[in-house]
């Protein structure tokens, strides 16, 4: 029988031991593989968009820098606690698989969201170019130092407190983030008074994606209150910009369209 889950600490949020049994039903298997299809379906069209038009006019390099670092720490937040479940997983591979769904939904969206910040630096004008360069390399840098450092690290602990303190802090700033992140991205859209180059189908696909995975995570896999936090948090931000992007392509671009159309009549 499957052990039940340990009660949570406190606001410090304990590591995975143990599995969700509600994490394998019908349901919870076709939203898990859903999030994942969805979130690539999301952004590899934003990619798409920024290469067709060889342009990242009106994406905000500020945006997708907090971006990046915001997942990175949501990423690791997921790592650490649910490290155990994974060292646990020869014991019965597809409840353990069940289980890690909210964990492969996170790191592909990681993943797949740093690159942009690439093209956002390929497609600068010659004055950025090197500063946003620069800033590539240094994430890539502490990408792949920091999570073999925690994997590390993980291997090594018993999920100590240490480790538990770590991962909680990882998580509401990441939470924390989630708010600021998006905040250039709005400005940016206002300055523009239009999407630019930003992809509706990511927003929208992140928007509607991110409620599912809120319910995944709160209700099927039962997850932390610190990553839980700050998926619902994200969540909330993607719908302000999409918002923002269909309120001035929409209602702003038919009121002048009507402006004109009156100054045209008389």
């Amino acid at each position: 029988a499957t052990p039940q889950r340990l009660p949570r600490p406190g606001a410090m949020d304990s590591c995975k031991t143990t599995y969700e049994t509600d994490a394998c039903d019908v349901t919870s298997i076709i939203i898990g593989i859903g999030l994942i299809a969805g979130t690539a379906l999301a952004i590899i069209p934003a990619h798409l968009k920024i290469l067709s038009l060889r342009s990242a006019d009106g994406v905000s390099a500020h945006t997708l820098l907090l971006t990046n670092v915001q997942q990175m720490l949501a990423s690791w937040n997921m790592l650490v606690l649910k490290f155990p479940q994974m060292q646990m997983c020869h014991l019965n591979e597809p409840l353990c698989q069940c289980n890690l769904v909210a964990l492969y939904q996170t790191l592909a969206q990681w993943l797949l969201q740093v690159p942009l910040y690439y093209w956002c630096a390929h497609f600068a004008p010659e004055s950025e170019k090197k500063q946003l360069n620069r800033r590539w390399q240094v994430q890539m840098g502490v990408l792949l130092v920091g999570t073999g450092a925690l994997i590390a690290w993980s291997m090594f602990s018993t999920c100590s407190w240490s480790l538990r303190l770590l991962a909680s802090i990882l998580g509401y700033v990441s939470a924390v983030l989630n708010i600021f992140r998006l905040l250039p991205q709005i400005l940016t859209s206002f300055q523009h008074r239009g999407s630019g180059s930003i992809s509706y189908r990511m927003y929208t696909l992140m928007s509607v994606g991110g409620l599912l995975n809120v319910y995944f995570q709160v209700f099927k896999s039962h997850e932390r209150l610190s990553t839980v936090v700050s998926t619902t948090v994200g969540n909330l931000m993607f719908f302000i910009v999409l918002f923002v992007c269909l309120y001035f392509d929409c209602c702003e671009r038919r009121r002048s369209e009507e402006l004109i159309s009156c100054a045209d009549a008389s």
